[in-house]
């Protein structure tokens, strides 16, 4: 893999914003699916502002400045705080864990697009956290169908959820 490469052109940073917000969009499917808060929209916007952040820091501390971890840090720090809106409700309820990592994974994408040689690799993390999500959504519900299918077998009132 490449080291920092930084993007020089106005086409070039439109190119990798437009990459970034792709693959974050990507990473939105399946919380827009299962009508959770944090969809396509806001992982999209999650990941395209961290291409941003990441090239108004290149174009501010220049290319080889340990200044670009901060900002890096800064953004996966900052991102908590809307994953943590995901996952806080007032009845007491936690939910939303998996879309606050997936937003998570979405600012990461986008600084992996904006610094990585090729923004591939950031479309490729975000393929395989699509993935990841699906699959074991899947899962997680089959799981969930058999133990309700047990519950009801031994007769206990009110399957799990």
């Amino acid at each position: 893999m490449e080291p920092l490469s930084v993007p020089t052109s106005i086409p070039e940073i439109l190119w990798r914003f437009v990459v970034a917000a792709g693959a974050g969009a990507v990473l939105g499917i399946p919380a827009q699916v299962k009508g959770r808060p944090g969809g396509i929209r806001t992982h999209a916007l999650v990941s395209l502002g961290a291409s941003v952040f990441c090239t108004t820091a290149v174009s501010v501390a220049g290319s080889t400045s340990g200044d670009l971890l901060r900002v890096i840090q800064g953004i996966a720090s900052a991102v908590g705080f809307i994953g943590g809106a995901a996952v806080l409700r007032g009845d007491r309820v936690v939910q939303g864990i998996n879309t606050a990592a997936s937003i998570w994974i979405s600012a990461a994408v986008g600084i992996a697009v904006t610094f990585i040689g090729s923004p591939v690799v950031g479309i490729l993390a975000a393929l395989v956290a699509t993935v990841v999500n699906w699959a074991f959504m899947e899962l997680d519900l089959r799981m969930e169908d058999g133990m309700r299918r047990g519950a009801d077998r031994r007769g206990e009132p009110g399957a799990p959820r």
